[in-house]
C-alpha cells in the first residue's frame, strides 16, 4: 500500500524491552527561563553512553579545570557561544551555534557560555567500561547548583549540587 494513503506505519515498541538497550525517542524544547546559571535536560543514556543538553547563562559553565578519565565528550552548540579553554587557561575554541569540540578522556578542559544569550550545548558522552571513570581536578572549586528539566523543558529537579 501507498505510505500516503495509510499513514505512518505505527511499530509496536514493546517488542524491544526485552533486549539490553532499548531504542527511545525524543525531542528537545528548552525551559523558557532556567531559574539558575546551569540546567541539564537529560535525553539517553545507556552503559556506554550518555546524551543530554547543557543550558548556561553567559559567563557560567563548568568553570573548574577538570578531566574524565573514562569518558570521550563530544560537545555540540546549538544556541548561543561557549568558549573552552585548556590548562593554564589557553583557549582551545571559541564556538558558536552549529559548531563543536570533541574533548577526549583525560584531557583537562573547562568551558563558559560567552555573549548576551544562554548557550545551549549538546554533550555527548562514551564510556571506556574498561577503564575506572575518575574525575580529575588539580585545584577544585566550591560546589555550585543547577537545575534539571525534561526534554520538553519541565523542572524535574532544582538546586542539584554539581562538583565546581
Amino acid at each position: 500500500m501507498d505510505a500516503q494513503k495509510t499513514g505512518p506505519r505505527i511499530y509496536d515498541l514493546d517488542q524491544y524491552s526485552k533486549t539490553s538497550s532499548r531504542m527511545k525517542v525524543f525531542s528537545y524544547r528548552p525551559p523558557a527561563e532556567p531559574m539558575r546559571n546551569r540546567a541539564f535536560l537529560p535525553m539517553v543514556r545507556s552503559e556506554t553512553m550518555i546524551a543530554q543538553v547543557q543550558i548556561l547563562k553567559a559567563g557560567k559553565g563548568e568553570q573548574e579545570l577538570h578531566s574524565h578519565g573514562a569518558l570521550d565528550g563530544l560537545w555540540f552548540v546549538l544556541a548561543g557561544c561557549a568558549k573552552f579553554y585548556g590548562e593554564g587557561d589557553v583557549e582551545l575554541a571559541t564556538l558558536h551555534a552549529h559548531d563543536g569540540i570533541f574533548i577526549p578522556r583525560d584531557f583537562l578542559y573547562w568551558f563558559e557560555a560567552v555573549g548576551d544569550e544562554p548557550c545551549q550545548l549538546l554533550q555527548v558522552e562514551a564510556r571506556d567500561k574498561t577503564v575506572e571513570n575518575t574525575y580529575f581536578t588539580p585545584d577544585p572549586k566550591p560546589v555550585n547548583v543547577a537545575d534539571v528539566y525534561t526534554t520538553d523543558g519541565q523542572l524535574i529537579a532544582a538546586d542539584l549540587r554539581v562538583e565546581q
